[in-house]
């Protein structure tokens, strides 16, 4: 019995003690991070796999517009896909915000290159600092 009182009897306390507390909380906050972390990663990956899609979409569609029809037939059809003016073979740069919607250079973080050659087309997807998201050249 003077053992128990000296060391005390585990089965008879109630409640954690400080470390054990401390050790739990612990456990908690890094799951908790973890979760976090993760939702924003998933989040982060699904804007960029939609502005990827988007710019894809978009230059496919355009190179499909440049070999169905040339000078002002192009830029009508070019106009009503997206509501822009391009003339034909000339080069131009059409500007995104961060919701893709076509914007000034000033404000934007993506931009797209259209750049028109003798019988061809090179259209290059760029972030705001110059690194490719989507590129796609064509020849008639």
């Amino acid at each position: 019995m003077g053992k128990d009182f000296i060391n005390g009897n585990r089965k008879k306390e109630k409640g954690l003690t400080i470390i054990e507390a401390v050790v739990a909380l612990g456990i908690i906050v890094i799951l908790s991070i973890s979760a976090i972390s993760v939702a924003v990663y998933t989040n982060n990956i699904q804007k960029r796999v939609a502005m990827t899609r988007y710019f894809t979409v978009l230059i496919d569609n355009s190179i499909s517009l440049y070999l169905a029809y040339e000078g002002e037939d192009f830029q009508l059809a070019f106009n009503k896909l997206t509501n822009q003016s391009l003339t034909y073979n000339v080069d131009h740069t059409f500007y995104f915000d961060k919701d893709l919607n076509f914007t000034n250079e000033a404000s934007s973080l993506y931009s797209a290159k259209y750049d028109f050659s003798a019988n061809s087309l090179s259209i290059k997807a760029l972030y705001d600092d110059g690194d490719v998201i989507y590129e796609r050249s064509v020849t008639k």
